[in-house]
């Protein structure tokens, strides 16, 4: 749930951020219900889109993964949607947290071997 959350709202957010109401309210004819209509059908099917992997991931009872791709997939689609590259800075940020993770565990396995002792 959290995974279709956090989809919903970086997609909503960017369907925003790009003017698509705009567009949608000229493909309505100035019919308002119509507009709402589109928006929510855009911010639908593309967060559709962004979660299929990362829900089948989650699936499978991969949780660590499903956020990772999910991350990945919105850095993705971040780009094709505004032409920003932040795909370069979120794989930096997962190698960054990967080595945080691996020294947390490593520390934490150094201390109780030492106390054990």
């Amino acid at each position: 749930m959290v995974i279709i959350a956090i989809s919903v709202m970086v997609v909503g957010k960017l369907e925003w951020l790009t003017n698509s109401y705009l567009l949608a309210l000229a493909q309505a004819g100035g019919d308002f219900d119509q507009m709402i209509i589109d928006i929510w059908f855009g911010v639908a099917f593309h967060s559709l889109v962004v979660i299929v992997v990362p829900l089948l991931l989650a699936y499978f009872k991969q949780t660590l993964a499903s956020y990772v791709v999910l991350i990945l997939a919105l850095s993705i689609y971040i780009l094709l949607i505004t032409g920003v590259n932040t795909i370069a800075l979120v794989i930096a940020g997962l190698m960054i947290a990967a080595v945080v993770y691996a020294v947390f565990t490593q520390s934490i396995n150094l201390i109780r071997y030492f106390r054990a002792k």
